[in-house]
């Protein structure tokens, strides 16, 4: 049971990502709808421009600091305490994007040794995902 509801959490938590990235590009698409509007109705086409460019240099900042050194490595600290919390020595795991499930043997910080039946493989935690049991 906790491993479907966590599923159903991670897919919640996909559908927000993809929520948040919709009503970005919705306002997006507003402003230059807005900005084609204007267009068509000004005869000073210099202003236009100049609004379409501060528009587009406000975005490439807003941009720029979402994905600034700083929020990176604090995304990336708040997933591993994620995944420290999850996984465990015995833990079913899969790579992300993979399909083959395998059992966690052992942690050392944030490298995970994991036995993928044949093959015995040294993992980023970051790199990692649960998987259930019956998925094999």
């Amino acid at each position: 049971f906790s491993q479907l509801s966590q599923k159903l959490a991670e897919k919640m938590e996909m559908d927000k990502v993809k929520r948040e990235e919709l009503v970005k590009l919705a306002d997006l698409g507003r402003k230059f709808n807005s900005l084609s509007q204007e267009w068509d109705k000004a005869k000073d086409k210099k202003a236009i421009i100049k609004k379409f460019v501060g528009t587009m240099i406000a975005e490439k900042k807003k941009k720029a600091a979402e994905n600034s050194p700083q929020k990176l490595v604090a995304r990336k600290q708040a997933l591993l305490e994620k995944l420290r919390k999850e996984i465990q020595v015995g833990s079913h795991v899969r790579m992300l994007k993979g399909k083959q499930v395998g059992i966690v043997e052992e942690i050392r910080k944030d490298i995970v040794f994991v036995n993928f039946g044949n093959m015995k493989a040294k993992v980023g935690l970051e790199n990692l995902e649960l998987a259930d049991k019956i998925d094999q």
